[in-house]
Order: C-alpha cells, then structure tokens, then sequence
C-alpha cells in the first residue's frame, strides 16, 4: 500500500509537486521548515533541461521536503507517482523521466508519467 500519491506538474517555467492521501485530500508539506500546500522548483522540460536537469529539479523536490514528520526521501518506496512533465510525450523521454524517479527509490509500478499536456486532456 503507498502512504502518499505525489502529484506532479513539470512544465517548462516551474515544476510543482503536491502530496494526496488515499482519499485525495492534499497533504501539507514542509520545505526548509515552511509548510507549504506545494513545492516549487524551476522548469523540467527535458527537452530543454535534459536529463540531468530533470534530475535536478527532483532534487529540489524531494530533498529538505517533510510530511506530516516524516521526511519524503525516507518514504519514497511507499509512495505512488503521477507526474505530467512537459516533454515526455517522446517514449525516451518516458522511459528516461522514469529512470529519474527510480533512482529515489520509487517503485516502477507507482509511477505514472505522461506528458503536460496528457495530464491536462486527462484532468477536463
């Protein structure tokens, strides 16, 4: 069972991470000691930031970044990703971005990445 769903918005200006129960209330998390409804780093686009940036902007996200008292980075295995990046239309790109959230040590099968713009169609 995952703790946490993290729901994320990668565009080309600002990438915006959120957190949900089960039952899709949004969870208050902490950034350097300042409770916050969402978490925001820079652009994520990998077509314009590449991989390593991606890579970055995840950092940003998850590193310093508490539930409830729990530290994200030490619960990551337990939580479930739905991320709409800009630029993961492209099946490499997917399958790269993927590659990204594996390495925090997110179960494959709790990710869900599509493109921006799919996140968009899917939530009308």
């Amino acid at each position: 069972e995952s703790s946490y769903i993290l729901c994320i918005d990668g565009g080309g200006s600002k990438t915006i991470l959120q957190a949900m129960d089960r039952e899709g209330n949004v969870i208050p998390l902490s950034k350097s000691n300042r409770w916050t409804h969402a978490v925001e780093a820079e652009g994520s686009n990998i077509n314009t930031v590449g991989i390593e940036g991606v890579r970055n902007v995840l950092r940003t996200l998850f590193e310093d970044v508490t539930i409830g008292n729990k530290e994200l980075i030490h619960i990551l295995s337990n939580c479930q990703v739905v991320a709409g990046m800009a630029g993961a239309g492209l099946p490499s790109n997917k399958e790269n971005i993927i590659s990204l959230f594996k390495e925090w040590g997110i179960i494959e099968k709790h990710i869900l990445v599509m493109s921006d713009a799919e996140l968009a169609l899917r939530l009308i």
